[in-house]
């Protein structure tokens, strides 16, 4: 039997100098949508200290962590959270008929 690794483990990844911390902040009323605020948290320990730092400053609001390897062009990628589920707003306006006669 031949058995060969199909990915080879890390040996010594590079290390995540920076993350982005998004806190969603929901509207003072339901014809406001969502706003967001972001923190950058540069020389973190370890993942989980980003995520636990996140989870203090939401406060039971939606959160995200992103890394961000600091490359020009390069997105972030979310590494542990998620956007609120009605993060888009839809307004309804209505509309009232005007006599013209």
């Amino acid at each position: 039997m031949d058995v060969t690794a199909y990915l080879d483990p890390l040996g010594d990844p590079t290390p995540v100098r920076c993350y982005l911390v998004r806190r969603w902040v929901p509207g003072r009323t339901e014809l406001h949508g969502w706003s967001t605020a972001d923190w950058r948290l540069c020389d973190v320990g370890t993942v989980e200290d980003a995520i636990a730092w996140a989870r203090e400053r939401a406060a039971g609001s939606p959160c995200e962590v992103f890394v961000v390897d600091g490359v020009a062009g390069n997105y972030p990628l979310r590494l542990w959270g998620a956007a609120p589920d009605d993060a888009s707003t839809t307004i309804g306006i209505p509309l009232r008929r005007e006599d013209l006669s």
